[in-house]
């Protein structure tokens, strides 16, 4: 099993090989995300065998994942999705959801399925983190088709995570209502401080003004805001994703018109470090062979 030395130097030669390989590409027609789940599965023990996924690499995975969907989660914008694109995307989720389970229904009268409620919920989830560097790089993030993509996403990861805790948690259905209800509480009461973040504000100016230090302020809240939802959603229980995008509308609350130079600094270590390393280990739980040898398995 390769060390975890020699597993970084692999992981970090993809992520540079991957935006190089798709910059070859005419049109640019292989997104970079793909391209990094592909050589995370030819490095993976799966295939080559040259890295695996120890308990440090895990952890920068982990952070990988939550730094993605906090980006997702600030991106979107509240007023949008709690208006008619937002309302849309939810009642579009529900409708799907419902057909999906009639679906997986019927085909469980041949045997073929097992554990149908986890099946349909598996299918009407969506990648919004897979989606997002992808409309990033190709700057459709403030079109149309940027926001229709970010409200259904948005929708389609959060329900199915509401659902996986309200209909498939050992808790049962009225705690777990109990517990999303908690952590809800919790996270609005999260968003309190924010308000002294808004511009002109003392505390707004005391953050800015050692934000171009080596104090680095702002990148430490935010990294501050993501593992306290984060770790609040692992106290209770929930997925991680639902921390995630928690600090991820936090952090749109407290700056509802953005910041360009966090944002760019965010970015740098997101995009630069993070979430590479979280696709390319992504794709290193790929085994081809598995795939192969049964690729109708569900």
């Amino acid at each position: 099993m390769a060390g975890t030395a020699a597993s970084l130097f692999w992981i970090a030669l993809c992520a540079v090989a991957a935006p190089l390989i798709a910059a070859l590409v005419p049109r640019r027609l292989i997104p970079e995300v793909v391209l990094l789940l592909a050589l995370g599965v030819v490095v993976g023990p799966g295939v080559l065998g040259l890295a695996a996924v120890g308990e440090g690499i895990e952890v920068l995975r982990e952070f990988g994942l939550g730094m993605l969907f906090l980006l997702a989660g600030y991106e979107i914008e509240p007023r949008e999705l709690a208006g008619r694109g937002g309302r849309r995307a939810l009642v579009t989720w529900v409708v799907c959801f419902a057909l999906a389970l009639g679906l997986v229904g019927v085909v469980s009268l041949t045997g073929t399925i097992n554990a149908e409620t986890a099946v349909a919920i598996a299918l009407v989830s969506t990648s919004l983190g897979t989606l997002l560097p992808i409309l990033k790089d190709s700057d459709q993030l403030d079109t149309k088709l940027g926001a229709a993509v970010l409200n259904h996403g948005a929708f389609g990861e959060l329900c199915p995570v509401i659902a996986m805790a309200l209909l498939l948690s050992s808790r049962g259905t009225l705690a777990s209502i109990g517990v999303l209800a908690i952590f809800t509480l919790l996270a609005v009461i999260f968003t309190l401080p924010s308000a002294r973040l808004r511009p002109g504000s003392r505390t707004h100016q005391l953050v800015i003004g050692s934000s171009e230090t080596t104090a680095q302020i702002t990148v430490r809240l935010v990294v501050l805001l993501l593992v306290s939802p984060w770790g609040l959603a692992i106290a209770f229980d929930l997925d991680v994703v639902l921390g995630a995008f928690a600090a991820g509308f936090v952090l749109r609350r407290a700056l509802p018109e953005g910041d360009e130079s966090l944002e760019h600094k965010l970015g740098g270590l997101a995009f630069g470090l993070l979430i590479p390393i979280f696709f390319i280990t992504s794709g290193m739980a790929i085994d081809p062979r598995a795939i192969a040898a049964n690729p109708l398995v569900c």
